[in-house]
């Protein structure tokens, strides 16, 4: 076994957590929906390995079924969306649904009726029964959003009105009216706006859903910042030098009207910010930037006007942080180191363990790490809070960690 890394203690709280050398494949048939779907595994931290690369996992609202968009990494993976029963402590890979292109973010409307995916040059839009179930031609739907575009990350307003897709390589953020896109049975999704962006990744609404977070990995030459971070981004050769990316703060109802003047605040993230997160209460964004493996925390109070101001604090964390997620009713951030260059599909990486109390203690904050596999990229929770859902990109396998047992208070 591999034993977790832990570092010298100096909050109350203690972790612990085993993971097998190689990757468990867990087979049965779960009970009842219900708490049994939602019963943990034998061990703290398993592995279901998958027939794809995997991109994101996320886990149906009464958690007994776990979708993964697998990307093709290899000439031997498949691409698709895995669909995996959960219950009574096991994993079951069902079946792959194909056929939706390059599949990457997605998220599901909060009817739990229809998983909207970010499929490089699509969005589809997909029967969440039918998937489930098996059923024929679960896709409803399809919105070509060009080649080479790169759509990678969706949300959802709570009242499924409106959907906001990040365009990687498309230097947009794509406004959808999703109640009228579904009204018409999905054969004509509406786009009524798109917000410029240059590199956009993630795409998070505020609490009150005034307000949009984008992260966008490399400012535009218009903004006159410095180049002060090695490439690459997307666009920009391996040599260059480009300035840092931004944090972009989005008024919704601009958005929705497609104004040009929907960003009301840019905020400098580092470089190449990624994924971005919001503590449970909505106060602080934190923002992993890949290029100077840093993790950032915003006061989201001050992003829209005192943009010089909200950064709270920067925290070093692991090579090429990625995914990041608050957990613990936000009293603990993991983020997920993604070094591409780590090596083969053998090696293992990790995630980190920092603790929000100590933002001000930089290196200090980080109180442990969580082993994963290789070429880890997106963090995930079960609705009820009690499970990690981790994409090993480069292992090709599901990691599923047990919070109770991995993150434990004495």
């Amino acid at each position: 076994m591999i034993p977790f890394r832990r570092l010298p203690a100096r909050v109350p709280w203690t972790l612990a957590c085993v993971v097998l050398a190689t990757a468990c494949v867990w087979r049965g048939h779960p009970s009842e929906a219900g708490s049994e779907c939602n019963r943990a595994t034998d061990q703290p931290i398993v592995h279901v390995r998958l027939p794809g690369n995997p991109f994101q996992a996320m886990a149906t609202p009464d958690g007994c079924w776990v979708f993964v968009t697998m990307l093709q990494g290899s000439a031997d993976a498949k691409e698709g969306l895995a669909v995996i029963r959960r219950g009574g402590g096991v994993l079951d890979v069902m079946r792959v649904v194909g056929d939706i292109g390059a599949p990457a973010g997605m998220t599901m409307t909060h009817d739990g009726r229809v998983l909207v995916v970010a499929a490089q040059d699509r969005v589809a839009f997909l029967d969440v029964s039918r998937v489930v179930e098996g059923g024929a031609n679960p896709v409803l739907g399809v919105l070509r959003e060009g080649r080479g575009v790169g759509a990678v990350a969706t949300t959802v307003t709570s009242n499924d009105s409106l959907l906001f897709v990040s365009n990687e390589q498309g230097e947009a953020i794509t406004v959808v009216n999703l109640f009228q896109t579904r009204r018409s049975g999905f054969a004509a999704p509406v786009v009524i706006g798109r917000v410029a962006a240059r590199v956009p990744i993630s795409v998070v609404l505020s609490p009150d859903e005034r307000l949009l977070y984008a992260t966008s990995m490399s400012a535009p030459p218009s903004f006159g910042w410095p180049l002060e971070c090695d490439g690459p981004a997307p666009t920009a050769p391996t040599s260059a030098r480009v300035p840092q990316g931004a944090v972009l703060v989005i008024d919704v109802s601009r958005a929705a009207e497609g104004r040009p003047d929907a960003v009301v605040g840019v905020v400098p993230a580092g470089c190449s910010p990624e994924r971005l997160v919001l503590s449970p209460d909505g106060a602080t964004a934190y923002v992993t930037a890949r290029g100077d493996n840093m993790l950032r925390a915003f006061d989201t109070r001050r992003l829209p006007a005192d943009t010089a101001h909200a950064l709270l604090a920067r925290f070093p964390v692991g090579t090429a942080p990625v995914g990041v997620l608050a957990i613990a009713d936000g009293r603990i951030v993991v983020v997920v180191s993604s070094d591409r260059l780590a090596g083969d599909p053998a090696d293992h990486q990790e995630l980190s363990v920092m603790d929000v109390s100590r933002l001000s203690a930089g290196a200090g904050a980080r109180i442990g790490t969580i082993p994963a596999g290789s070429l880890p990229r997106e963090l995930r929770t079960t609705a009820d809070g009690r499970t990690l859902l981790l994409t090993n990109f480069g292992s090709r396998t599901l990691e599923v960690i047990d919070v109770a047992r991995v993150i434990q208070r004495p």
